[in-house]
């Protein structure tokens, strides 16, 4: 892998040690796969984080964990990269875990991590499960903060929620529905998982509100 950053940068990036990065960018052995996506992962994010790494003020990195399509997560960073040279007078430094689907096994390892390594604070789009809201309880135990972002994690596993009114924006798109239809027809509902609870309050208040 090539690079122009110290590898101190990349290692507090990446979560991982120095003498892991550097066996890594050294191409030497022991060094897994998931591993190196991790480092090129920490690259890309500090090209994208570049303005930030020279800016003066006291260095706090969060974590956010996502599982969400890359259309959306593709969103997130390019918003992300724009506001955060706006915040002042800390500098804070993402680093993301972003993954199309993030099973329940794959979602533990990474909240693991960050309860190992350590973390001014966690965002998380994930999946509401009796595991992972131990995990998130977990880190919260440890004195980091857990913010769930766009679909609800049930409390108390995360100190807030900054997002839409799910229920709401459902029973909206049931007004809007039955105003379209003049009379009877048939809806479809499509969910993409039901564990995600922004989703599935979305479609009970949708299906409610079309049945008032």
């Amino acid at each position: 892998m090539t690079h122009r950053f110290p590898i101190k940068e990349i290692a507090l990036q990446a979560g991982l040690s120095t003498a892991t990065v550097d066996r890594a960018l050294n191409a030497r052995a022991h060094v897994s796969a998931q591993t190196r996506r991790r480092i090129a992962d920490a690259l890309a994010e500090l090209e994208a984080q570049e303005s930030q790494l020279d800016a003066r003020g006291r260095r706090l990195f969060v974590d956010v964990v996502i599982e969400a399509p890359e259309r959306f997560t593709r969103m997130i960073r390019a918003v992300t990269a724009h506001v955060l040279p706006t915040l002042g007078p800390a500098v804070l430094r993402p680093r993301y875990s972003m993954r199309d689907v993030m099973d329940e096994a794959e979602t533990l390892a990474i909240l693991d991590r960050i309860a190992r390594r350590g973390s001014r604070g966690v965002l998380v789009k994930l999946r509401d499960s009796s595991p992972i809201r131990d995990a998130l309880a977990g880190l919260g135990a440890r004195g980091i903060p857990v913010v769930a972002i766009f679909t609800d994690i049930a409390a108390p596993a995360r100190l807030a929620f900054a997002g839409p009114e799910n229920a709401r924006a459902g029973d909206t798109a049931a007004w809007l529905v039955a105003r379209m239809l003049h009379g009877t027809g048939a809806v479809l509902v499509s969910q993409c998982q039901p564990s995600f609870l922004g989703e599935e309050a979305r479609r009970r208040a949708f299906l409610n509100g079309l049945a008032r």
